[in-house]
């Protein structure tokens, strides 16, 4: 059960299309809709062949699991992973 005055935020249409995002652009969306506890994560992933996709998304999660539903509460989990070097 949720403590009174969290509230609830529905997801726009524009966070589902994460993938190949820039990741402070995903940030920004999220901390607009309302969430307060976003983490971003760099992956470390990438070589001289792959740095084109430096700062780009990987994945999203909402409290531990992927985008799948559309209503969320404030406080819940988002985590940003990106590809970095």
């Amino acid at each position: 059960m949720r403590a009174q005055g969290v509230n609830i935020i529905e997801l726009s249409p524009e966070v589902y299309d994460y993938e190949n995002k820039d990741f402070n652009v995903l940030w920004h969306q999220f901390d607009a809709l309302g969430f307060k506890n976003i983490k971003t994560v760099p992956l470390g992933d990438l070589g001289i062949f792959t740095g084109f996709r430096n700062g780009k998304v990987e994945e999203v999660r909402i409290n531990g699991q992927p985008l799948q539903d559309t209503i969320y509460y404030e406080d819940d989990p988002v985590v940003i992973k990106y590809h970095s070097k």
